[in-house]
């Protein structure tokens, strides 16, 4: 039962991973559109951002963690925000 259930899911989960012009031109309109609409949060006159909050949030990020999906660790954020 559960080799039929695996076999039942796998060709949609290897579809859904491919990579080639198809899905990426898909997946890149489909940014263009959502960029493009994008309108932005209501940020209420209580959201402010400062220097003081910045630096109060980058000093408490913890150290030695791994980089998010844009490479940048908290390290990288320290450093600049000393410099």
């Amino acid at each position: 039962m559960i080799m039929a259930v695996s076999q039942m899911f796998l060709p949609r989960a290897l579809l859904s991973m491919l990579n080639n012009k198809v899905t990426d031109a898909a997946l890149e309109e489909q940014f263009k559109h959502n960029y493009e609409t994008y309108i932005g949060a209501d940020i209420g006159s209580e959201s402010v951002v400062n220097v003081e909050l910045v630096d109060k949030v980058v000093r408490k990020l913890k150290r030695a963690r791994a980089a998010g999906p844009d490479g940048i660790t908290a390290e990288h954020l320290i450093s600049a925000l000393m410099s």
